[in-house]
């Protein structure tokens, strides 16, 4: 675990993201006067957002006051309260009076479900505020720092901002850019099997590496996954090992074929134990094929009809922009984890639809030739070869995660 002491991840702290019990957002060692270990206690109180706060950012906050923290808040379920608010509501006007807040992302000055923040940091005649990153919606963008030192309190910005917005980058695309943040997970041997050539493989990752990953599934919306990959491994794709669980998120089975309606009896009977167990949320499965209104309803089911003569991955992704959400009873979509296998996320490579990786790589060899990303056409020389900026190395177990970011 050492080589993860001081990682932060898209995932978070990342010590955090993959403790094996209670989060340890309260334990970070001894106190200290500086604006970064402050902000590091908003951002590890932010963690316990994750899953609830969507669409709204998983904001943290702590409130300090001669050096000590005497409250902090997160953002709660959507609707609910804010961090600041939530932080605010432990003390008195005495206690807030002249108190320094640190807060991962810009107070709102805008109003929503819920009023402004930036009044109720206003109204507790707070001393100073110390933000992480800025507000990237175009309701706030600034709004909330003028009206701050408007205000006579003393801010200061961009405190750990790249830790802030890797946490929260489902949030900064949707409302800067208006789409879907697209995450691609995989694990591969060292040399770039995904499985065996029989597809027969079950975990190539050990067992960190598939902690951090049902803590990701709590943080991005849907979880995605292609019918080869359902045919072969009967996931599960819900959330059983995490620190804490706040949510399971809904499943996207991508099967534009209908691949999967053609299966044996026995297969699809394993799959209804499994990929398509029911549950309160329903699964989205997009298909050009037909599919039997019993299956829908045994299965619960919310079908994406495509048309076999358009981009198939391109369709998906509109609807899920659309208002299926509507359907589903629940806020629209910010973010997707794109599971696998091979051939999907080679589709997601060949058309540009992602935003960062999430790549573990297993210290094995494996060979074979089946199962492996094909995310262009041979290259004819290294200087048309695709790079990515690498934003966070570390070792889970025996394992390396890398996440990058495609370069402009």
């Amino acid at each position: 675990m050492k080589d993860i002491d001081q990682k932060y991840s898209f995932g978070g702290w990342l010590p955090d993201a993959v403790a094996s019990g209670v989060s340890s957002s309260k334990a970070l060692g001894p106190s200290s006067d500086t604006d970064e270990y402050w902000m590091k206690q908003a951002l590890n109180e932010s963690m316990l957002a994750i899953g609830k706060a969507s669409p709204n950012p998983p904001v943290g906050c702590v409130i300090v006051k001669e050096g000590k923290c005497i409250s902090r808040g997160h953002t709660s379920a959507f609707g609910g309260v804010h961090a600041e608010v939530m932080a605010l509501s432990n003390l008195s006007e005495e206690q807030a009076r002249g108190a320094t807040a640190y807060v991962t992302l810009e107070p709102c000055c805008h109003q929503g479900q819920q009023g402004p923040c930036v009044e109720k940091l206003v109204a507790a005649n707070l001393g100073r505020c110390v933000i992480g990153l800025q507000d990237p919606n175009p309701l706030v963008a600034g709004g909330g720092v003028k009206r701050l030192k408007d205000a006579g309190i003393a801010v200061s910005t961009g405190v750990l901002a790249t830790p802030c917005w890797l946490w929260m980058s489902p949030f900064c695309k949707t409302v800067a850019k208006d789409k879907l943040f697209v995450a691609l997970k995989w694990a591969q041997t060292l040399d770039g099997q995904l499985a065996d050539d029989q597809s027969s493989s079950k975990w190539i990752s050990g067992a960190l590496a598939r902690r951090y990953t049902h803590w990701l599934r709590q943080k991005y919306d849907l979880i995605m996954v292609g019918a080869n990959t359902v045919l072969a491994d009967n996931p599960c794709l819900d959330v059983r090992d995490s620190p804490f669980i706040n949510r399971q998120p809904i499943k996207l089975v991508f099967d534009p074929n209908g691949k999967i309606l053609r299966a044996p009896g026995k297969k699809i009977s394993e799959l209804k134990q499994t990929t398509f167990r029911p549950s309160e949320a329903k699964t989205i499965y997009a298909t050009s094929a037909q599919v039997d209104s019993g299956f829908i309803d045994e299965c619960n089911l919310e079908v994406v009809s495509l048309n076999e003569n358009e981009h198939p991955l391109k369709q998906t992704l509109q609807a899920l922009k659309g208002n299926i959400h509507k359907s589903l009873g629940r806020p629209p979509f910010q973010s997707i984890l794109v599971e696998g296998g091979p051939r999907l996320l080679s589709l997601f490579f060949k058309d540009g639809y992602f935003d960062c990786i999430h790549a573990f790589v297993a210290p094995a060899i494996l060979s074979g030739s089946s199962n492996r990303i094909d995310s262009m056409s041979p290259l004819k020389s290294l200087a048309e070869m695709r790079r990515y900026e690498n934003v966070t190395t570390a070792q889970l177990g025996n394992d390396i995660l890398l996440e990058m970011i495609p370069t402009e």
